[in-house]
Parts: C-alpha cells; sequence; structure tokens
C-alpha cells in the first residue's frame, strides 16, 4: 500500500528538472536535423544568387554583318559591331540595396518557420507528456483494481461477496487494461511524428517532462516583448521595408541604359573604324512596374499591420486563459486525493464499505486527478504559445 501512494504522489508532483532540460535538448536536434529546414535555407541561397545575378553587367554583344554586292566576288564590304549596354550607375547601388533587404526579408521568413517548426515539436512534447502522466494514473488505477481483486475473489471463497461485486472488479480491471493500452499507441504516434520532424533519425525521449515555467507577473512589459520580438511580424516588417526600397528602385529605373562599344567597317581596299554610343529609354514598362511596385509595398504594410494585430489579439486572450488555469491548478489538492484513496482501499479491507462503493467513490478521486493534469497540459500548451518567440 504504501508503494502505491507513494506512486500517486509522483504522479501529482509537478517536476520540472532534468525532464525539462531534455526537452530542450530535444528541440535543439530537431532544428539541427530538420530536413525541411535545411531545404529552405538552400532556396534562400539560391533565390539570393539569382537576385545578385539580376544585379550585374550583361555579356559584350558581338555582331558581324557581311555585304555582298553585284559584280563583285565574294563579299563586297563588311561591318562588326562589339558592344557593351550598361544600366545608369545610381540603379546598380540600389538594386544592391534593394537585394540586402530582401536577402534579410527572407532570412527572417525563416526565423518564422524555424519557430513554427519548433513549436510544432513542443506541442508534441507535451502532448507525450501528457499521454506518459496519464499512463502514470492508468498504473495507479490498475494497481488498486488488481488489490481490489485479490480482494474480493479471497472474499469469494469464503462465499462472502455477490457475482455482482466479482464482475465489476474484472470489468473495471479489464477497462483499464485497454485503457493502458490506447495510451501506448498515442504515445508512439507522437513519438513517430517527432521522429519524422528530426528527419527519421532517432530522439531520446526517455525522462521528457514539462518545461520550467515562471509565472507572468507583468503582462504588460511580456506583451511589449513578445510583440517586438515576434519572428513572423518581423518578417513582415522585413517584406515592407524591401517593398519601400523596391519602390525606389522602381522610380529609378527611368533612367536611360547606355551603350558603348566599337564598330568597324570594311570594303575594297578601305576600312573605317568607330565608336559606338547609345542611350535606350524605359519609356513604356516604368510607370507600370512602379505601380506594380507601390502595389506590392502597401500589401506588405497591410499583411505587418493584420500580423501584428492578430498575435496581440491571440496574446490577449490566451493570457486571460492562462490566469484560469493558474487558479484551476491551484484549487486541487493532490495530497488529498492519494489520501482518500488509501482510505477507501483500506474500507474495503476492513469490511466498512462493499466494492461497489469503493468504485463509486475512487472514480469520483480519479476523475479530480485526470481534472488536474488536463489543466497542467493545458496550461502547459497555451504557455508554449504565449512565449513561442522565444524558441
Amino acid at each position: 500500500m504504501r508503494k502505491t501512494i507513494a506512486a500517486a504522489m509522483a504522479l501529482m508532483l509537478w517536476s520540472v528538472g532534468a525532464g525539462a532540460e531534455r526537452l530542450a535538448d530535444i528541440l535543439q536536434t530537431i532544428r539541427a536535423n530538420n530536413t525541411g529546414l535545411k531545404a529552405m535555407l538552400k532556396d534562400i541561397e539560391a533565390d539570393n544568387a539569382d537576385t545578385r545575378a539580376d544585379n550585374t553587367v550583361g555579356g559584350p554583344s558581338v555582331e558581324y554583318s557581311p555585304f555582298w554586292q553585284k559584280n563583285v566576288d565574294g563579299v563586297a564590304s563588311s561591318e562588326l559591331v562589339v558592344s557593351q549596354e550598361f544600366d545608369f550607375p545610381t540603379l546598380y547601388s540600389a538594386r544592391g540595396k534593394s537585394a540586402d533587404l530582401k536577402d534579410k526579408a527572407l532570412m527572417l521568413q525563416y526565423d518564422a518557420a524555424r519557430r513554427d517548426l519548433l513549436l510544432q515539436a513542443k506541442g508534441l512534447c507535451i502532448d507525450l507528456v501528457k499521454l506518459r502522466k496519464e499512463r502514470e494514473l492508468l498504473d495507479l488505477r490498475r494497481g488498486y483494481a488488481d488489490t481490489m481483486l485479490r480482494l474480493i475473489e479471497k472474499k469469494e471463497r469464503a462465499g462472502a461477496s455477490t457475482a455482482l461485486e466479482v464482475n465489476k472488479t474484472r470489468m473495471e480491471k479489464m477497462s483499464l487494461d485497454a485503457a493502458a493500452q490506447s495510451n501506448d499507441a498515442g504515445q508512439l504516434a507522437i513519438e513517430e511524428q517527432l521522429t519524422a520532424l528530426n528527419a527519421s533519425l532517432p530522439l531520446e525521449l526517455d525522462g521528457l517532462d514539462y518545461p520550467a515555467t515562471d509565472p507572468i507577473s507583468d503582462y504588460q512589459s511580456f506583451k511589449e516583448l513578445a510583440l517586438s520580438s515576434d519572428p513572423a511580424i518581423l518578417a513582415a516588417r522585413g517584406e515592407v521595408v524591401a517593398a519601400r526600397q523596391e519602390l525606389k528602385v522602381s522610380r529609378s529605373e527611368w533612367l536611360p541604359s547606355l551603350t558603348m562599344g566599337y564598330r568597324r567597317n570594311t570594303a575594297p581596299g578601305e576600312s573605317a573604324n568607330g565608336f559606338v554610343v547609345g542611350l535606350s529609354f524605359p519609356v513604356w514598362s516604368t510607370s507600370q512596374r512602379t505601380r506594380a511596385a507601390r502595389a506590392r509595398q502597401t500589401a506588405a504594410e497591410l499583411r505587418a499591420d493584420d500580423e501584428s494585430r492578430r498575435l496581440e489579439s491571440s496574446l490577449e486572450a490566451q493570457y486571460r486563459e492562462l490566469v484560469i488555469l493558474e487558479k484551476t491548478i491551484a484549487a486541487y489538492d493532490p495530497e488529498l486525493m492519494t489520501r482518500t484513496l488509501a482510505l477507501l482501499a483500506k474500507a474495503v479491507d476492513a469490511g466498512q464499505i462493499t466494492v461497489l462503493d469503493y468504485f463509486t467513490e475512487a472514480d469520483i478521486v480519479y476523475g479530480k486527478m485526470q481534472e488536474l493534469i488536463d489543466a497542467r497540459y493545458n496550461y502547459q500548451s497555451v504557455m508554449a504559445s504565449l512565449t513561442r518567440s522565444t524558441l
């Protein structure tokens, strides 16, 4: 009986020691191994290379034109033109700055994707911890059920119990055994999901527990910090800055392109050399490009504003839920519940209550234990979402 009570006490304690450190290690491992994040970095590398390539000088142009003339054998004359086209010099600088801002915006998007992935992994870890704690509760119930079954079978042999009491005890044990099997299957499914996030590499999940959490004492300061450091908001703001620079580039594209080169004309007995100088004015396309860039800037600003509003609203709602959950958890008395279970078992052993009465009263206590497990799980889930900017 003492071992049973000790197991119940261990179940009710909210440990955050080495198990919490295990969670941090798991998230770090997934961050390093996840193939989706690696692929995103390669995509960013490719986009960066494409952007830089668009801001380089194109290759030289070589043209050769032979001319034939009646009554002249072979080529009567020819023209060779070697030229190079340049954009206006200030455009290269503006595009280079735009490329830098786009690179930064892409990395901010990567940070947001990384945060979302780690939040998903953390949520799965919290789900796994809940299932393990529910399994501990099931083991506790199975231990008491085994005790009741041995007791009722002893009374059955002595003719001091009814068939209804015997069947009820066996049905209870059968139900708990089935629930334990279902719990094991749920744990296995979550472990497989975590392994998939880790590029199918094995993870050390033993000893996992809820992360250590500190209460939010100053919500206003917490909210300001969360809004200023949230990766999704930073990514949206990065897009705004990049879009503004792109608008500046589009407005500068009215400047002409320059063409410079060498020309050689040949004819029988003579040749002429000269230079090629030209200007190209983007008369028709500049206004449309500027219009498109202005629209992209407006869209980016709207997305950034929407992201900020949604996060602020979400933080408000989750914080209110967190306060309620803290009060709910504080309302439970784990020691009272474990003592009650022990007293009920003793009462059956002493013949003070029947086995049927025991199961009726014990189910109430187990229900409260499950409610506490649920409250702690919900608290951890909400806290994980509130503090996701720290991942």
